[in-house]
């Protein structure tokens, strides 16, 4: 389970909106909590001096003030939010968000960040899109991203009337299979002290039908994609069954959706999570329903900027990112060169 979980502030009202999430896995973990406060003191002080009068001393003053105003937030923040019946640190530090939060996750040995995807508008505000999306890319940890319209799955996830569900779309690839432990854990810790629930899909191509002669090899050959896809499934689902995800007690199922265009994708697994809310808005009788009804996070793998030629890459899980209005939790497959692009641009802060 999440030992040490890190909510990165901006300063905002908004961004404070991942806290209750985060307390309530550390309550039902036993994690720790870190609120860290990233300020940019460099950009945003502005002298009221002729540049050529300025005191020597003035920049370092402004740090210092900036500082002190931070801590003076975190410590407002941990009262206000009712996080001081549990293990929590507070941080300050200064200089740019991205290579700081992810230094800050390496030092203290985060295994979880739970962030906002959008911090208030403003030259000051730097948890925005770019941002928290940079976050995600280069993060060595899973990040769950809370985005507007999560509802109760993540502010109140123990007022739910369904078995609280995360949706895994998997490729036939291990890189996308590496989203598993980090759903089954968040699954777990959510719906404690219920029973969570892990639904496993795969997009398959299908071939168009391109005329009367080819249409029954056409058929086969999807019907083929069809089965294997779901072969690969079940054999997944075994691992939450009697392999190395049993641990978790999870209740597994799975589906495989069919699209025929690669750019669809991301469209297919959005509908994937969503379908049976649409049906339930219906009011459809209980067989209408899907075994999986409701989905209520989804989460993928991503390589960040690298391995385009997987399916489950950097771009189709930001497409998610964008465009969902589900929170994501994203499992970030590190590697050398990531690290080593990680460094340099911390050295450079």
């Amino acid at each position: 389970m999440f030992q040490r979980i890190l909510v990165p502030l901006d300063g905002s009202a908004r961004a404070e909106e991942a806290i209750p999430t985060a307390a309530y896995l550390a309550r039902t973990t036993g994690a720790s909590l870190f609120l860290l406060r990233v300020i940019t003191p460099s950009f945003t002080y502005v002298s009221t001096y002729p540049y050529s009068w300025e005191p020597p001393d003035a920049l370092e003053l402004a740090m210092e003030q900036g500082q002190a105003e931070a801590y003076d937030y975190l410590a407002h923040v941990v009262l206000t939010e009712h996080v001081d019946d549990i293990h929590y640190y507070v941080a300050v530090e200064d200089g740019q968000p991205i290579s700081r939060v992810l230094q800050f996750v390496r030092e203290n040995q985060i295994d979880l960040i739970v962030m906002r995807s959008h911090g208030e508008a403003g030259i000051r505000r730097w948890l925005l899109g770019s941002v928290a999306r940079g976050i995600v890319r280069r993060s060595p940890v899973p990040a769950l991203i809370i985005r507007d319209a999560c509802g109760q799955a993540i502010s109140k996830p123990q007022e739910l009337q369904h078995k609280l569900r995360i949706l895994v779309p998997l490729d036939g690839t291990h890189f996308a299979e590496s989203a598993l432990l980090p759903a089954a854990q968040l699954s777990a810790a959510l719906a404690s002290p219920a029973q969570g629930a892990i639904h496993l899909t795969q997009t398959v191509l299908y071939i168009r039908e391109g005329g009367e002669r080819r249409r029954e090899l056409i058929t086969r050959i999807n019907k083929d994609t069809q089965a294997e896809a779901e072969a690969y499934l079940k054999s997944v689902e075994q691992r939450f069954q009697t392999g190395d995800l049993a641990q978790f007690h999870l209740q597994v199922t799975s589906s495989v959706v069919p699209h025929s265009d690669h750019a669809e994708i991301w469209k297919r697994i959005l509908e994937e999570a969503g379908q049976a809310q649409l049906r339930s808005l219906s009011s459809p009788g209980p067989n209408d329903l899907p075994a999986y009804a409701t989905c209520d996070i989804i989460a993928m793998a991503t390589h960040g900027r690298h391995g385009l030629e997987h399916l489950l890459e950097g771009s189709v899980t930001e497409s998610v990112l964008d465009a969902s209005i589900y929170p994501l939790l994203v499992a970030h497959t590190q590697n050398a060169e990531t690290d080593e692009e990680i460094v340099k641009e911390t050295k450079r802060a």
